[in-house]
């Protein structure tokens, strides 16, 4: 028996230790969130203890997982990573927005459609569109989501940052597609979290 998600040993490897970065958290402050926001977080973690994960390789320090899942037809990618700065920042960088095209080689345009604040430990909470070049002659493609995230305290004395992001369902709506001119894609959960303890001066990030 164990008391986190971590298990070992393959086959049925999973990426339980990165689900662990999400135990602990404050569970009066974690109460605060949404109750779709408390969901998202709890998808992320059953999905990261769940079976079937396979290691790829390491480049940069980075390490790589996969999953496919025969029932929904759906692949799942997680990388994760030492990164040398603190949970706050991370959380203060994210909630600028804009965080797509700053970092994603292949997005080429993020636009804000609407903003909601939120106070803390949330971020705000923003609905995006964004394009993401792909090789020629296939059209880009456009992505519709709603982001949030949170910097939340947790039961060690350390923090935990998290962004989460998700096409809605009435995407078509909120923002209608150009068919003539990209291919609407769909997010159906994304997921990036840091987990720094009391004291470190570094995160484990995983994405």
């Amino acid at each position: 028996e164990v008391d986190s998600a971590s298990l070992a040993g393959a086959p049925g490897q999973t990426a339980g230790d990165l689900a662990d970065l999400l135990f602990g958290v404050d569970e009066q402050i974690s109460q605060g969130l949404s109750e779709k926001q408390q969901q998202q977080m709890s998808d992320v973690l059953t999905l990261l203890a769940e079976p079937g994960w396979r290691p790829g390789s390491k480049r940069s320090g980075v390490e790589a997982r996969y999953k496919f899942n025969r029932e929904t037809g759906l692949f799942y990618s997680c990388f994760n990573c030492e990164v040398p700065d603190t949970a706050r920042s991370m959380f203060e960088d994210f909630n600028r927005g804009k965080a797509q095209e700053r970092y994603s080689d292949v997005c080429k345009e993020e636009h804000v459609l609407s903003v909601t604040e939120r106070p803390l430990p949330l971020g705000h909470e923003r609905l995006v569109r964004g394009i993401y070049r792909m090789p020629y002659p296939m059209k880009d493609r456009d992505f519709v989501w709603q982001e949030w995230s949170a910097l939340l305290p947790t039961q060690d004395g350390g923090s935990l940052y998290i962004s989460v992001a998700y096409s809605p369902d009435d995407e078509a709506t909120l923002c209608p597609a150009e068919p003539e001119r990209f291919v609407r894609a769909h997010l159906k959960l994304s997921a990036t979290f840091a987990r720094q303890g009391p004291g470190e001066q570094g995160v484990r990030a995983a994405f």
